[in-house]
């Protein structure tokens, strides 16, 4: 519907929106158009960044030239715009570029009632597996967000983690991940580097759905369909 209708329409109908109306938006929208969105409206994405994926608002970013990139990153607050600062310096494609940042971790001699306070705080939608590292930051358990309400609150993380869990390299391709996770039906992946250091989780469900928005983009390109006409 809204990329149906011109620029003037659609860049007031999305400025009226409130921030969560937004980023379910820019999550819908052909991603092209999503960031012409952003860089024409110049949206509050520390608000945005709320209920969306900063990976999503990453990959919308390096659609934009250079100079628009930077105006928006400059707009943002210092932590929304390292985290997409981070995440835009990964290869399309890789695990880098598809993960979240932004995860849910603690070091190992965390007690669970550390952790429920922080969970208590945290705006988006709660993991199913909260994420276990080392003094050096080095990936050494997860533990399934039900066995964590079944501990006691005094327990550190180290003595009820699963250890030594699944995950992927950085630099690991898309289609290798989505393989993997599938044959391991996982509902999420954690992301390391080259030196072992946890440094995002990538969601399968998120996963999934861009490959099959991809898909969709490739037919529509295939038959010589234009974003515009899909929507109509």
């Amino acid at each position: 519907f809204l990329e149906s209708k011109d620029q003037s329409f659609s860049r007031n109908f999305f400025r009226e929106l409130p921030a969560n109306e937004q980023a379910k938006l820019l999550k819908s929208l052909n991603p092209d158009f999503a960031s012409l969105l952003i860089a024409e409206t110049k949206p509050d994405l520390d608000k945005i960044g709320n209920y969306l994926d900063p990976s999503l608002i990453s990959r919308l970013l390096q659609k934009l030239p250079s100079e628009q990139q930077s105006t928006t990153l400059e707009a943002t607050k210092p932590e929304l715009r390292r985290e997409l600062q981070f995440l835009m310096n990964y290869q399309e494609g890789t695990a880098g570029a598809l993960m979240e940042a932004s995860i849910i971790a603690f070091n190992q001699s965390t007690q669970v009632r550390e952790v429920f306070v922080h969970l208590r705080k945290f705006k988006k939608a709660k993991p199913t597996d909260v994420y276990v590292f080392n003094d050096n930051l080095n990936l050494k358990g997860k533990i399934p967000l039900q066995n964590l309400l079944s501990a006691e609150e005094d327990q550190i993380l180290s003595s009820i983690m699963e250890p030594d869990p699944f995950f992927v390299k950085d630099m690991a391709p898309r289609d290798e991940i989505v393989e993997l996770t599938e044959q391991r039906k996982l509902s999420s992946v954690p992301v390391v580097n080259a030196e072992g250091i946890l440094v995002g989780v990538i969601r399968y469900a998120d996963l999934i759905a861009l490959v099959q928005e991809e898909a969709i983009e490739g037919m529509q390109k295939m038959v010589g369909v234009s974003p515009d006409e899909s929507a109509l």
